[in-house]
């Protein structure tokens, strides 16, 4: 009996082992994707983002969506870059800059897409919530970047 239960806390403490070495490979996984953030700045019609990480992040694509009632999966209508963000290809480490909508908006939402330093594409949404994407970022928004092309940038430090 005493052989079973060492063979049972045995076993319990390797899964318990895994199950902190997953965890911590998903901590650095996203570590780079948790230090990016945008946010939209009414007083000046411009969306922020911001690098807080220590490497640099590649084909930001962030735009602005509207709240709708359709049937959209996230409940929001998507517009195009074009007409509400755009795409900057780089932004260094420890850094913030803008894109600037098109039009004015009442309401609008912002939202992001990105690629980290190993190149895994992520997005972020209004309410920071952070989801590795299955596909590529500019697939996200339904366009190629040669049909949008790139938003002129000067980031700034932070």
């Amino acid at each position: 009996m005493a052989v079973a239960v060492s063979l049972m806390t045995v076993l319990h403490q390797r899964q318990r082992e895994i199950h902190l070495r997953d965890e911590e490979a998903q901590r650095q996984h996203r570590a780079q994707a948790d230090l990016i953030s945008l946010w939209f700045d009414d007083s000046r019609d411009l969306i922020w983002i911001e690098n807080r990480s220590e490497q640099p992040i590649y084909e930001v694509a962030a735009c602005l969506m509207l709240p709708s009632g359709g049937p959209a999966l996230d409940g929001h209508t998507h517009i195009p870059l074009a007409a509400g963000g755009g795409v900057v290809r780089v932004l260094p480490p420890r850094h913030r800059t803008f894109v600037s909508p098109a039009a004015s908006i009442s309401h609008p939402v912002p939202f992001m897409a990105f690629r980290d330093v190993h190149g895994t594409p992520w997005e972020r949404d209004h309410n920071g919530n952070l989801r590795q994407l299955a596909t590529g970022i500019f697939e996200r928004f339904g366009v190629t970047s040669e049909q949008e092309g790139y938003t002129e940038s000067f980031p700034q430090p932070i």
